[in-house]
């Protein structure tokens, strides 16, 4: 598998998102860094995937510990991710 592959008809282009977050830190161990990266990388995440609360969900059942969604930039109220969870 190239990981540049060369798609020339821009009709298959348009199912290609790209995206890359990068994640260093001298304090930065196997235990947590998906809890960690995650919440740094949500901006670029909802960037790329759209909808922040569905690709929220869609980590948590790949089993990657996201958090849940906070803040002033917060996607949704917390009953509405639970739904959204509910329907993947």
């Amino acid at each position: 598998m190239s990981l540049s592959p060369n798609i020339t008809d821009p009709k298959q282009q348009s199912f290609v998102l790209r995206g890359e977050v990068c994640m260093w830190g001298e304090h930065i161990d196997g235990s947590d860094i998906e809890q960690t990266t995650w919440p740094r990388a949500a901006a670029a995440a909802a960037k790329v995937a759209g909808r922040l609360a569905h690709f929220r969900c869609l980590l948590n059942i790949r089993g990657v510990a996201a958090a849940p969604l906070a803040g002033p930039g917060r996607a949704a109220p917390e009953e509405l991710v639970r739904v959204i969870c509910n329907s993947v």
